[in-house]
């Protein structure tokens, strides 16, 4: 499940921004050289050598253009028995859970939508652009797995219209609530 996420956001989402975000700077910042925890920052470059891989038009293109980060961000759940005696990182995975919920102001996103399914949870957050409304600045995908967190964090500028497009011609369902925003 966290996979197919990944690749859906990395590829199909690129939702973009310009100011990115201090508390979850700090997050990662925080995470960063934990031993259970592992960070890709994915720069522009980087996609558009992967992107031929996925899709070809200009509308793919244009998302492109405007990434101007991708940072992912995943902690391993080590149980007691598989954590090191002692270890200052047995307790990541639920540290990072509480310091989540407790640094990153969720009212500052609109929720574009939640899976839950057997225990675990996923939900794709976004912030609006203030001078556009039809744009993103944020995109931000958390899943809590029992297994695993996994914090995606785009950040540009993107317009709504772009992304349904793609959305509608790549055949990916789930986006349908953001025509909701475009009001």
């Amino acid at each position: 499940m966290k996979n197919c996420f990944i690749i859906i956001v990395l590829f199909l989402f690129p939702i973009i921004v310009f100011a990115q975000n201090p508390a979850i700077d700090e997050l990662l910042k925080r995470y960063s050289n934990a031993e259970d925890a592992t960070i890709v920052d994915v720069t522009p470059e980087m996609l558009y050598l992967l992107a031929g891989e996925i899709a070809e038009g200009k509308d793919f293109e244009n998302l492109l253009e405007s990434i101007k980060s991708v940072r992912i961000l995943t902690i391993e759940n080590k149980t007691s028995s598989e954590a090191k005696k002692g270890s200052s990182d047995s307790k990541t995975y639920s540290e990072f859970k509480k310091d989540f919920k407790k640094n990153i102001n969720s009212s500052e996103y609109t929720k574009l939508m939640e899976v839950k399914e057997g225990g675990n949870t996923v939900q794709f957050l976004i912030k609006k652009n203030r001078k556009n409304q039809n744009n993103i600045n944020e995109f931000l995908m958390v899943a809590i797995e029992s297994s695993s967190a996994t914090l995606i964090y785009v950040v540009g500028d993107i317009e709504l219209k772009k992304l349904m497009d793609l959305s509608k011609s790549l055949g990916i369902k789930g986006l349908e609530g953001v025509k909701k925003f475009k009001k």
